[in-house]
């Protein structure tokens, strides 16, 4: 990591709290042009990058904080190798299928950062409890 004032630093994780502004300057704009266009697989993990991820870049309806620890339990699984992402040509269509959902229920305004909290955390609740019963050999 660069630093404004010229120093280089290796990191493994960069935590950026953004309150409710989606910006990530630190990040290249050509990487992230827009993180509220971003498509996230879960709403967390770009397609692309397996070292990027994101908690809490999400726009909903009900409180964030339930989605914001679904999402860093899966974050911290993926980390320590308790779970994986799946392969390449099948995010895609998973991150369109949310898209297209949300559009549907709440029109064109950033479709990719929108989560049903309530489907989201169904769905992670089962991702967490599996993430719990599995350990690495």
């Amino acid at each position: 990591m660069r630093f404004t004032d010229g120093r280089e630093d290796e990191v493994d994780h960069v935590l950026w709290c953004t309150g409710y502004r989606a910006t990530v300057p630190f990040l290249d704009p050509a990487l992230v042009p827009d993180p509220a266009r971003l498509p996230l697989y879960r709403h967390a993990f770009p397609l692309d990058d397996d070292a990027l991820s994101f908690v809490g870049l999400m726009q909903s309806p009900g409180s964030a904080l339930p989605v914001v620890e679904v999402q860093s339990r899966l974050l911290a699984a993926y980390v320590t190798g308790r779970l994986s992402r799946p392969s390449r040509d099948r995010m895609p269509a998973s991150v369109t299928a949310e898209a297209h959902a949300a559009r549907e229920r709440w029109g064109d305004r950033r479709p990719h950062m929108r989560i049903d909290v309530d489907q989201y955390l169904r769905q992670r609740n089962r991702w967490t409890a599996w993430c719990r019963r599995w350990s690495p050999r």
